[in-house]
């Protein structure tokens, strides 16, 4: 055998014992003879020399391919948050698109809405009564009203308020009897709303003189069935008047306001026969204006207390050739609260007014006596609105009214009504009320009975 024959087994031999003492060596514990043959270590340790040259190339090949797919994945990362960058970019401009947009079509819309009639807002809202009275010493009657109340939004700030009163009445003519419908202008209001506490109007409107004229005098509003003496026939304080006015309100303390309204109008007319002063009229016959204003302090939400005055000249006429202007002023104090508790289980709604007319005195009206007219009332009513019962719907009410008169006149009023409502709805209410009234240098008192269904809409 030639020696590179034998060197070939040699070394297959090598190769051969080597895999196996390395596939034994794990499972088994050396023991204490297993390196005593230099010869029998020499021969195991060579053979792994002759692996050696090939498992280098592997191990570099294995290390460049990672290094490789390493870079590879930096790459991919780096692409996709390259991609996703542009994405959000993309992704802003559309929505700043869509918004330039949208406003660009709001203001298209304003614009267009502004130079179009019938599209600037309107409202109509209003009341209506029905009723029954049977009072002693007349006959009872039935009666029907109509008031409706229409708003119209010209622009941002600026509108129009207006109410027309519809009633029934007896016809002229007790000869020909029958029934008329009467309208009125109850006011007809240009408002200007220059910010948010400040309002400027101008037209006829209902004098913020007290509380009931502006804030409480429509029937599903009003607890009872008829005003105050002190706004009713013959009374003090004119319900509404010509002219402009400026409104406006602010805050104080920690839960207080202020508010205040001042006007200069048309000014009041004398009713030379009765001495009552008369407003509302288009016309200035004395050539001189009346001021007048109202401020209004809520220590708290529920509690207002108010203080009102008129001055100016009142005008006459009393078809004889008898003219002339009085100097008039009216004073006025009125307060209102409102408020919910929960230990009676209801709403306490309380209401109390002062008003003096101080009219200079002419020998043309009324006797040429002093006119000075006084009068106030005080109002209480109590709904259990937090029962879960029948009872939630019904509402008590008391209120005592009086008015003193000039003494030609003689006829000074106290009157008491008690009254009782049941609410069908928000704005629906039933009222059943009776009257103590007491009229002085009269042979008899004048009691009455009455009912009134008011709906508001």
């Amino acid at each position: 055998m030639r020696s590179s024959d034998r060197k070939n087994e040699r070394g297959c031999a090598d190769l051969a014992f080597a895999h196996n003492d390395l596939m034994n060596r794990p499972g088994q514990r050396a023991s204490s003879n297993t390196f005593s043959n230099p010869h029998e270590q020499e021969s195991k340790v060579k053979p792994l020399s002759l692996i050696a040259p090939f498992l280098l190339p592997a191990l570099l090949v294995g290390g460049l391919a990672a290094q490789d797919e390493g870079k590879e994945m930096q790459s991919l990362k780096q692409q996709m948050q390259k991609l996703q960058q542009q994405m959000d970019e993309m992704r802003t401009e559309n929505d700043e698109a869509i918004e330039d947009l949208e406003s660009s079509l709001s203001r298209a819309m304003a614009e267009a809405g502004k130079s179009r009639s019938g599209t600037t807002g309107f409202l109509f809202t209003g009341f209506a009564t029905f009723g029954y009275r049977d009072a002693q010493g007349s006959a009872s009657s039935f009666d029907a009203s109509f008031s409706p109340i229409m708003l119209f939004k010209l622009g941002q700030n600026l509108f129009v308020e207006s109410e027309i009163e519809f009633e029934i009445a007896n016809g002229p003519d007790p000869a020909e009897p029958g029934y008329e419908t009467e309208a009125s202008l109850e006011y007809i209001h240009l408002v200007w709303a220059a910010r948010d506490d400040l309002m400027i109007g101008i037209g006829k409107f209902l004098l913020p003189f007290g509380q009931f004229a502006e804030r409480l005098h429509p029937a599903w509003i009003n607890k009872l069935a008829d005003a105050p003496l002190l706004y009713g026939h013959d009374g003090i304080i004119p319900m509404a008047d010509v002219g402009i006015d400026v409104r406006g309100g602010f805050s104080v303390m920690r839960n207080g306001s202020i508010n205040y309204a001042l006007y200069l109008v048309n000014g009041p007319q004398m009713d030379t026969a009765e001495g009552t002063i008369v407003a509302g009229t288009t016309q200035d016959f004395n050539y001189s204006k009346a001021l007048g204003g109202r401020l209004g302090f809520l220590p708290h939400p529920s509690l207002e207390i108010g203080f009102s005055f008129l001055s100016g000249k009142t005008g006459f006429d009393d078809g004889g050739g008898n003219t002339g202007n009085l100097d008039t002023l009216l004073l006025g104090m009125d307060l209102g609260y409102v408020k919910s508790f929960d230990a009676i289980r209801g709403t306490l709604d309380g209401r109390f007014e002062w008003a003096r007319s101080d009219v200079d005195a002419n020998a043309a009206i009324i006797g040429g006596v002093d006119n000075v007219r006084s009068g106030w009332y005080a109002q209480m009513a109590y709904r259990p609105d937090k029962l879960e019962s029948f009872a939630k719907d019904l509402e008590g009410v008391i209120r005592y009214d009086s008015i003193s008169l000039p003494s030609s006149l003689g006829e000074d009023r106290n009157r008491f009504t008690l009254g009782l409502n049941y609410w069908l709805g928000n704005s629906t209410v039933c009222k059943f009320s009776y009257q103590l009234d007491d009229k002085q240098d009269s042979t008899e008192n004048v009691d009455a009975f009455l009912f009134q269904v008011a709906i508001g809409f």
